[in-house]
């Protein structure tokens, strides 16, 4: 396979997320591709709210929950898809909540509703797990893309055991609406596949 495909630009983005949430479960793989799919299709706020959401789930942050990266990857093209914006990292580095919540609000006016592509990084999650040999807990993706259909693609949820080891606490946006309006502008570089930091699993 040549290393340009799409395919493994999203194994890249597999091994990124393995190496800094190696507890991770086959419903969170799911949770992945849903947002690189859809985005923030489930957004259904607008900004005043949005931010009400972001200050009250901060309110539960313990002071250490900021050793993380502030952008995430999602999509094989960060530049021109989705990421994940920490909301702790952002909180750290002198971001407004406010200015997040307006990108999350613009962001989900952009959200595709077509399922197209979602059986296909499935598959290319099947594959890079069997080729990779990394075992994950859960239903098999098989039996999830089963799942997601009969649901109509619904949102899911991370796992529980995703959700007490890591604590996720993010909002999945547009890069380049936040690239624009972001005042970190320049710490919001689209996040290299390869870089690691100091989240352990």
């Amino acid at each position: 396979m040549t290393r340009n495909t799409k395919e493994e630009k999203y194994a890249r983005i597999l091994r990124w997320h393995f190496r800094h949430y190696p507890r991770l479960e086959t419903r969170d793989l799911v949770k992945l591709a849903y947002q690189d799919v859809f985005g923030n299709r489930h957004f259904h706020s607008g900004s005043e709210e949005a931010l009400l959401r972001i200050e009250n789930e901060m309110k539960s942050y313990s002071p250490d929950a900021g050793r993380c990266v502030l952008v995430e990857p999602v999509s094989p093209e960060p530049a021109v898809g989705w990421v994940r914006v920490n909301l702790a990292a952002w909180k750290q580095r002198g971001g407004r909540f406010s200015v997040l919540a307006d990108i999350c609000a613009a962001s989900a006016a952009t959200s595709p509703s077509d399922p197209i592509g979602f059986p296909e990084r499935l598959h290319w999650m099947s594959a890079f797990l069997s080729r990779e040999g990394i075992p994950v807990p859960g239903e098999s993706l098989d039996n999830w893309l089963a799942i997601m259909k009969s649901d109509g693609y619904a949102p899911v949820s991370h796992s529980t055991a995703y959700t007490n080891l890591y604590r996720p606490a993010y909002r999945v946006v547009r890069f380049t609406l936040l690239a624009d309006l972001l005042p970190l502008r320049q710490q919001t570089d689209p996040p290299s596949m390869e870089k690691t930091d100091d989240r352990k699993g």
